[in-house]
């Protein structure tokens, strides 16, 4: 909180703006990828309200709980890396390629370059609209 604190009220030169973002990214990646993951898989604690807490931790990330466990517990772990059922190698561009079963177009040869760039720009795409179309799908599918 203390980067996004210092961006928003704290006059700084631009690098240092540059560092708060970065250092606010770790953070995220953090969040997400250490508590709110291993809570939600329900193996933080052996109390399951600690794992709902922690899990909901998921909120501070502008994600939802519901729409996480469906598609990460459920489809992810169930379906691993069978196409057009696990949801982590459908991105929602084609400029990326996650999966050797998908069409590869030549622009996949360089991936391993630009893919780092537009990974990052899924979790903006994640926080504004993913989390809404999941909801709506799943809901569809019961």
């Amino acid at each position: 909180w203390v980067p996004l604190f210092a961006i928003l009220f704290v006059p700084m030169p631009t690098w240092l703006f540059f560092v708060c973002w970065v250092i606010i990214g770790m953070g995220m990646a953090g969040i997400g990828m250490n508590v709110m993951h291993d809570a939600n898989h329900g193996s933080v604690s052996e109390k399951g309200w600690v794992n709902k807490t922690l899990g909901a931790s998921i909120y501070l990330l502008s994600g939802n709980v519901f729409t996480w466990k469906t598609q990460h517990n459920v489809l992810h772990h169930t379906y691993t890396n069978v196409t057009h059922l696990d949801e982590d190698i459908e991105p929602p561009a084609k400029l990326l390629r996650f999966s050797p079963r998908k069409k590869r177009y030549p622009a996949h040869k360089f991936q391993h370059l630009y893919a780092w760039f537009f990974y990052g720009m899924m979790t903006m795409m994640w926080y504004s609209t993913k989390d809404f179309k999941q909801a709506k799908s799943y809901k569809k599918k019961d």
